[in-house]
């Protein structure tokens, strides 16, 4: 269905919400003026999220909407996704087919002593050295189901300065783009041992 001249998304700009009529106003007047694009986006109309882009021409502003909605549920979920994770009591972190540690929440830095920043990039055995990604692997074989959940096993995590601390290790392995990825859950179990 083709808009008419003078409508966005099929419905007439005298029609939009007020808020949404000035900001279209306002960026036209500016990328006109200015003669250089504008942009904005982000704005809830009908339960979309909407892009609006304006770009000077020899004839004024050409304007051009673009639905990102499902971009922008997608970034959503993942910031969701995260502040989940970064609430859990537990250590998460999340590795690549090598064991090289690809991210961890606040809990795993917590547990650890080491910054997210310096978590990136080692290798999970530096810091729960009995871990053993092969028994869940079945050697890198791609046909292999995914797990859901490992069985509970009782390790010692160190702690940056070589402190052990006993914990509980629960892994997961998940075929992302034809390589198994692992999620480790480490929960401390120190008052458990007293």
């Amino acid at each position: 269905m083709e808009a008419e001249p003078g409508s966005i998304a099929g419905k007439r700009i005298m029609d939009l919400p007020f808020a949404i009529r000035a900001a279209l106003l306002t960026q036209y007047q500016r990328a006109l003026h200015d003669h250089v694009p504008a942009r904005f986006e982000k704005l809830i109309y009908i339960g979309k999220r909407l892009r609006f882009n304006l770009y000077p021409d020899d004839q004024g502003v050409v304007a051009t909407v673009e639905d990102i909605s499902r971009e922008w549920i997608s970034g959503e979920a993942a910031r969701l996704a995260l502040m989940t994770v970064n609430s859990l009591p537990d250590a998460v972190f999340t590795l690549r087919h090598t064991g090289h540690i690809v991210n961890a929440n606040d809990q795993a830095c917590a547990i650890t002593g080491y910054a997210k920043e310096q978590l990136r990039g080692m290798m999970v055995s530096d810091i729960l050295p009995g871990l053993d990604l092969g028994e869940h692997d079945h050697g890198g074989v791609d046909d292999q189901p995914d797990e859901e959940h490992g069985r509970p096993t009782e390790l010692s995590v160190l702690r940056r300065g070589g402190i052990a601390m006993p914990v509980e290790v629960s892994v997961a392995r998940k075929r992302m783009y034809g390589l198994m990825q692992y999620l480790v859950i480490v929960r401390d179990v120190t008052a458990r041992k007293k």
